[in-house]
């Protein structure tokens, strides 16, 4: 989908995509917040588990964990931030940070837009790469030497993109509108153009119940691409975005593995997946809006506890090991909004945790540094975006920067 960008934007998004839905004669889905409920947590379809009730952190603007105790630290699993820094767009240029909030003396023009969003972006140790619109969409290189669009790409409609981190290939998504539907395309390439080929598609006659687009989101080390399915046509009171299914593609032996078939139905609900693509996060398919993690390979899932104020929730980031979930859940109130940052384990042992709210506004997890920490974007009522960097426990929260998070620099 696209990045959460200031949320009050996103209400007008929403609000456009309805308007648009009706004009195309779209199909459309409006649900309303189903009530807070207390629940059970459930590890698989037979098997219960309790979560005990968490306390709420404090009540601040930005909440602090718990003090401190006697009880050590677990160490963490990575030793070495995964990044050198991170990447925000302010003032027309992308500039580079360390996580203390320096800049690291690297910028690059970041180009008319001024957001954009998670599937429109790679950042690479030397370059970025990013999809705009000029006369048509467009996918540019940007680094040192100045920016170079890749002309073996253009559209009409948006294009998503996913950079190999060794900056030789290229992965991009495209649709387009036939019969009043769209058709959408996969594709990847060399850097150059050369060995381009088509991986998958869907056909405008195919999309029946829903319309789907392809969105590819990262490569492996391996050389595999990962990619998911979005949907287009939906509108309404939208604080966060998602996926409905997901599939990988290895192209050395040209097959495509599904992960989640599209047959599912997750919407937008999709979160993530774990950096070793074994588990996935599901936020919102649920009528009692828990959260819940999916192992893959088993099909078994962990649900959490529903916490206060949890009307909906999304933003989902696993730790690097798969230990931890940060997420993000919300009121849902547009007149009386209020956003909260939970931090949980991902096998259910240890009960979420509250460790930072925003009162009129929402947060947005960016990812974690290190198994112990991670990078929040927390937006206020008018949709200015400030860059935090939390400890797991709450007990570390600082405010590093300002702007648009644009990416990781490795």
């Amino acid at each position: 989908m696209y990045k959460m960008h200031p949320w009050h934007n996103l209400v007008i998004l929403g609000l456009i995509l309805m308007v648009v839905s009706f004009a195309c004669n779209l199909p459309f889905n409006e649900t309303n917040p189903t009530p807070l409920v207390e629940g059970q947590a459930t590890i698989g379809a037979s098997s219960t588990v309790l979560i005990p009730q968490i306390e709420t952190q404090a009540e601040t603007e930005i909440a602090h964990g718990p003090e401190e105790t006697s009880t050590p630290e677990p160490e963490s699993d990575l030793v070495e931030p995964r990044y050198r820094g991170f990447f925000i767009l302010q003032n027309q240029y992308f500039i580079a940070k360390d996580f203390e909030g320096s800049e690291l003396g690297i910028q690059f023009p970041s180009g008319t837009s001024t957001w954009y969003g998670d599937n429109e972006i790679s950042v690479l140790r030397n370059a970025i790469f990013y999809s705009a619109m000029d006369d048509a969409f467009h996918v540019f290189r940007v680094d040192e030497n100045g920016t170079q669009a890749l002309d073996f790409i253009q559209s009409s409609d948006p294009v998503s993109i996913a950079v190999s981190p060794d900056g030789q290939r290229i992965a991009w998504g495209t649709s387009s509108w036939i019969d009043n539907a769209p058709q959408t395309e996969l594709y990847i390439a060399n850097m150059d153009g050369s060995n381009l080929q088509k991986v998958d598609q869907i056909l405008a006659s195919d999309q029946n119940d829903a319309w789907f687009i392809f969105h590819p989101l990262h490569w492996t080390v391996d050389g595999k691409l990962v990619y998911a399915t979005g949907m287009t046509g939906i509108g309404g009171y939208l604080i966060f975005g998602g996926y409905n299914g997901l599939r990988i593609y290895d192209p050395q032996n040209d097959s495509i593995d599904i992960l989640i078939s599209d047959d599912e139905m997750l919407g937008i609900c999709l979160s993530s997946v774990s950096d070793d693509i074994s588990q996935i996060a599901i936020v919102c398919d649920d009528a009692s809006r828990t959260v819940r993690v999916r192992e893959l390979s088993t099909g078994v899932e962990t649900s959490y506890k529903v916490l206060p104020d949890q009307n909906t929730a999304g933003s989902a980031k696993f730790s690097p090991s798969g230990k931890w979930l940060a997420y993000v859940i919300q009121r849902l109130n547009p007149e009386d909004e209020f956003g909260q940052v939970v931090v949980t384990s991902v096998d259910g042992n240890a009960p979420p945790q509250i460790i930072a709210n925003n009162e009129g506004g929402t947060f947005n997890i960016e990812g974690w540094i290190d198994d112990e920490s991670f990078l929040v974007t927390r937006y206020d009522i008018e949709g200015n975006g400030t860059q935090w960097r939390m400890n797991r426990t709450g007990t570390d929260v600082s405010q590093i920067s300002k702007g648009f998070f644009v990416g990781f620099l490795p």
